[in-house]
């Protein structure tokens, strides 16, 4: 086995590996959408530059080199459906119909010209044109996408894919078509660097968007630890630690306790609903009249408590 092959199938095991991290991840974190079509993309990749030492040689077989290039063509629309799962919020220019036929315009192309007996003068320059255009408009679809979380990822990964459509042009503009003249070849070069950019990329927003979603619920586990969630004011525990804090940083607030007059009567003649809607009223007004400084909140049952800070 010769270097170069020895080479292309070490890069072939890299972005495999890359497939799989990104697999393992999704499976262990299903809520996240896209994974299975981002795994698919580096998969796809991976296929097509181990297939490469045996596709891109004179007198190769046709339906393994058929099948390089159809992996070639498929793995940046992968790419562009595994985002759209992703951010699925995020209107990314297209839909997937008009992803599917572009996919199946340049298929068509690549696979026509090799069923082509003779070939036409020009003909091997099709295909190289069809992946160029096709690398573009993902390249296109992905730079578009606006996301306040994931900007810089998103440009990373358009970048990438248009990148990646570099070796279809310069394999255009060199007439290497066929791949007896080395084009394939060239485009399976120019695909390696774009998909492990990719891997890694698409690993950092799988984590980066597990992290922000852990630091969300975090906060709204405090939230709701501290929250009266009738009221909406402090509940007694996070009261009496914003008391604390108070007292400690030096200040000599004023200290008011209320109730909620008849309240009692009120829950026995008009029912707990009522009186959860009094509770409210009273919340509700202490948000609304209180000062920046001041604190409010909930001893329990319908008992208040009021900090009044600087009087």
């Amino acid at each position: 086995m010769d270097q170069p092959t020895v080479a292309l199938l070490s890069a072939a095991a890299a972005v495999a590996a890359a497939a799989l991290a990104v697999l393992r991840s999704g499976i262990r974190q299903r809520r996240l959408r896209g994974w299975a079509a981002w795994s698919a993309a580096l998969a796809s990749g991976a296929a097509a530059i181990a297939l490469a030492p045996w596709s891109a040689t004179p007198g190769a077989p046709t339906l393994p080199a058929a099948a390089q290039e159809l992996l070639l063509l498929a793995w940046p629309l992968l790419l562009l459906a595994g985002t759209r799962q992703f951010h699925a919020r995020l209107a990314l220019p297209g839909d997937e119909r008009l992803d599917m036929l572009a996919l199946a315009a340049a298929a068509a192309v690549a696979i026509v010209v090799r069923l082509l007996d003779p070939v036409p003068a020009g003909a091997p320059l099709l295909p190289g044109i069809a992946a160029l255009l096709l690398h573009l408009y993902v390249a296109a679809m992905l730079a578009a996408g606006r996301s306040s979380d994931d900007a810089g990822a998103l440009r990373l990964t358009g970048g990438a894919v248009g990148l990646a459509a570099l070796a279809p042009g310069v394999a255009w503009m060199a007439g290497a078509g066929d791949p007896a003249a080395g084009g394939l070849d060239l485009r399976t070069l120019g695909a390696i660097a774009p998909l492990a950019v990719v891997g890694f990329t698409l690993l950092a927003m799988m984590n980066e968007r597990t992290a922000r979603e852990l630091v969300d619920s975090r906060r709204r586990l405090q939230v709701l630890a501290y929250t009266d969630t009738l009221t909406g004011i402090a509940n007694r525990r996070h009261f009496e630690l914003l008391a604390a804090r108070l007292l400690h940083a030096g200040h000599a607030p004023v200290l008011l306790l209320f109730d909620v007059d008849h309240f009692k009567t009120l829950n026995d003649r008009l029912g707990h609903a009522a009186g959860d809607r009094a509770l409210q009223l009273v919340g509700a007004g202490l948000r609304e009249t209180l000062r920046a400084g001041d604190i409010a909140g909930r001893l329990g049952g319908d008992e208040f408590a009021l900090l009044l800070a600087d009087v």
